[in-house]
């Protein structure tokens, strides 16, 4: 009775580790195709090959994480966003199909910082670097900031307060009205402790985006007027403390 047993036994447990391998390695258990959608402006291919690359992933020294069973979601989310922010991302497995629903966050500025590229979201997060084909594109359809502090950043960073965000396009928008063009907005955070705007006439406007934008606007505006007569010849403009404006 005690053969018997020992050998029921190992059977079994034989069995168990063929069906194993048998789920783990037969192609029938494979993960055949991943669908992508909600993708408009992060480069599908760049995606796709971080995909591939996690599926190309060994564990257990022998199989690949492309079998169902080991293809873990989590893993792979946690892979992509290194790489790109989304607003929201989710993934389904059914069967042999994977199908990944991403919510992007929107552009809406290019943030420079030591020799880098990068696309931000209205948020001030970072949505992922630019690749040297489309950064001119990319220049040519949305506002550049620059930080002259060279401070090394991450995708999924914070450069920005939102509320900052929203009062430095509320300058421009103020800018524009004046007809003052705008090449760039600087940001110095360590030295000189300012924010300023280039104008397409090659001077600077320092303003205080945590104070009261329409105001500085106006104290601009009269100064403008009244007090420069060619603005192609001005260095600065200063209107960060309040009713004293100060302009070289």
């Amino acid at each position: 009775v005690g053969l018997h047993w020992i050998i029921g036994i190992s059977s079994s447990v034989f069995v168990c580790i063929l069906m194993s391998l048998v789920l783990l390695w037969h192609p029938m258990f494979t993960i055949q195709e991943v669908h992508l959608r909600g993708i408009q402006h992060v480069d599908r291919e760049q995606i796709s090959a971080i995909i591939r690359s996690y599926a190309q992933t060994r564990t257990y020294f022998i199989f690949h994480k492309q079998n169902r069973f080991l293809f873990n979601s989590e893993e792979l989310k946690q892979q992509l966003n290194t790489s790109f922010t989304f607003r929201d991302l989710q993934m389904t497995k059914k069967g042999s199909q994977i199908y990944i629903e991403a919510v992007e966050r929107t552009s809406q500025f290019v943030w420079q910082t030591n020799n880098n590229w990068y696309v931000v979201d209205l948020d001030g997060v970072v949505i992922r670097q630019m690749t040297t084909s489309e950064k001119e594109h990319s220049l040519s359809i949305l506002p550049l900031f620059i930080d002259r502090n060279d401070v090394k950043i991450q995708v999924g960073d914070q450069v920005l307060e939102a509320k900052e965000t929203e009062a430095i396009f509320q300058f421009h928008e103020q800018l524009f009205a004046q007809t003052i063009g705008v090449q760039q907005t600087e940001f110095d955070r360590l030295l000189g402790k300012w924010v300023g705007v280039l104008t397409t006439e090659n001077y600077r406007i320092l303003f205080d985006p945590t104070g009261d934008i329409q105001a500085q606007a106006e104290r601009l505006h009269i100064l403008i007027k009244e007090k420069v007569q060619d603005p192609s010849g001005l260095e600065y403009i200063d209107l960060r403390f309040g009713d004293h404006v100060y302009f070289k």
